[in-house]
């Protein structure tokens, strides 16, 4: 990993992208084994998520100009920092599992069986 590619240029250069679910699994167990361990951190993370949750009712809503720009992010993109971690089999299952995660059925289970029931339906 270069660091230098983190390093920004200009406002156009900054690295951006997504994190790797594996990556992210991975590091959850050891999240949950920590919280486990330590029962002083819920009320850390309680005050954490209240603290999240008055930002959010605060905040300045994002122009129109901003909502729009954020649509054409491509959200595929891994972040930089995760890019040596993640091989090409990774790549693979990770658009695999998000190509199931989006598919959706032409037709409801009800419509199915009843066709399958009632011929002509």
């Amino acid at each position: 990993m270069h660091s230098e590619c983190l390093v920004p240029n200009g406002p156009d250069e900054l690295p951006f992208g997504s994190f790797p679910q594996p990556l992210l699994d991975s590091n959850l167990e050891l999240v949950q084994t920590a919280f486990n361990k330590a029962p002083e951190l819920i009320d850390l993370q309680r005050s954490m998520t209240n603290a999240a949750r008055l930002y959010e009712k605060t905040r300045p809503a994002a122009s129109k100009e901003a909502a729009q720009e954020a649509k054409t992010i491509a959200k595929d993109i891994i972040h930089p920092l995760f890019a040596d971690r993640f091989n090409d089999l990774d790549k693979q299952r990770d658009k695999m599992v998000k190509q199931i995660h989006a598919y959706r059925p032409t037709m409801t289970v009800r419509f199915l069986f009843a066709s399958s029931f009632l011929p002509g339906v």
